[in-house]
């Protein structure tokens, strides 16, 4: 359903998605993400947070992120738009093989692998990542420097009760646990 919001100083058309149409975006609800991204040299202030809500204005995906004060009393929600965001730690995630035809290294490995995000680096507009490979039974490897364009995100059925939006990032951040109060980022208001 498509909500005007005038107060942002134009006449801009915001269509909220659905669940289900949210499932096949870059980046479903529940899935952990960093943003926030500094460009200084020595500011480290990235947040983290889980997907909560997706929506579209201006041709644009906007999506809602909620995370924990510094307390970790309080559930904060902001708004953060597509291009800003980076998949977070412990975020399942496919990795697609590189294009050799892009890169000077052969790859020997053809199909896609599935790991885990440990880290992510911005470059500017670009991100690349870190990721925990998972090889053969208990067996892992570490890839670095992965182009953001290779990595997609993976759902993972931990089992038919769950979903990923209640399982997801719970090793990076505990906002389930901050239930004593919400604000909305968006007009500093708690609700």
């Amino acid at each position: 359903q498509p909500l005007d919001v005038g107060g942002y100083g134009s006449n801009m058309v915001v269509i909220k998605l659905t669940a289900d149409q949210s499932a096949n975006l870059p980046f479903p609800i529940g899935c952990p993400v960093w943003y926030n991204f500094s460009v200084e040299k020595d500011d480290h202030n990235m947040k983290r947070g889980l997907i909560r809500s997706a929506s579209l204005r201006d041709g644009q995906l906007h999506y809602e992120v909620t995370y924990c004060d510094d307390d970790g009393k309080v559930a904060v929600t902001e708004e953060v738009k597509e291009a800003n965001l980076g998949f977070g730690a412990f975020c399942p995630v496919t990795i697609l093989p590189e294009n050799k035809s892009d890169s000077q290294e052969t790859s020997t490995v053809d199909d896609p692998l599935e790991g885990e995000i440990v880290m992510c680096s911005s470059l500017g507009s670009k991100f690349v990542y870190t990721a925990m490979i998972s090889m053969n039974g208990s067996q892992f490897r570490y890839e670095t420097a992965i182009d953001a364009s290779r990595v997609k995100y993976r759902k993972v059925e931990v089992d038919k009760t769950e979903s990923n939006e209640e399982t997801a990032g719970n090793n990076t951040n505990a906002i389930s646990n901050c239930k004593k109060g919400k604000i909305d980022k968006k007009d500093g208001t708690n609700p």
